[in-house]
């Protein structure tokens, strides 16, 4: 079984994979919406609004006193370009985040609907962007 197959198995079923023209069009939204260093991070001295996360535990405080929805899709988005990107919902890619995380390097979660990305950089970085 692939990193990707046990990473959608843990979410379940509110995980949907997107096809490869979907997965390019996501990417594409998100790199619009934030600008990327040479070495593949978002470079957060663009990011207006944002916050360093301490632990995933802040995460969802963070979004609820920003007011996001937390219950509106997110996009699983892999710093591999071969990984088909995932639809799923915070609280449960949140509850199985080590397995998300597994798939590739760096991973970010996008919702262009609310207007956030979470960045989860390989060095154990975590922060939230806003737009």
């Amino acid at each position: 079984m692939s990193q990707v197959e046990a990473c959608l198995r843990s979410i379940g079923q509110d995980a949907r994979p997107l096809s490869k023209e979907q997965t390019a069009t996501m990417v594409n939204q998100f790199m619009l919406r934030f600008p990327f260093t040479n070495w593949g991070r978002i470079d957060w001295s663009q990011i207006a609004s944002q916050l360093d996360i301490e632990n995933i535990a802040e995460i969802i405080p963070g979004l609820q006193r920003a007011q996001k929805n937390l219950q509106a899709p997110v996009y699983i988005i892999w710093d591999n370009a071969t990984v088909p990107s995932v639809e799923s919902r915070l609280p449960q890619i949140l509850e199985h985040l080590d397995d998300v995380t597994a798939v590739s390097f760096d991973t970010w979660l996008f919702s262009p609907v609310v207007g956030y990305v979470i960045e989860f950089y390989h060095e154990g970085d975590i922060k939230i962007g806003f737009f």
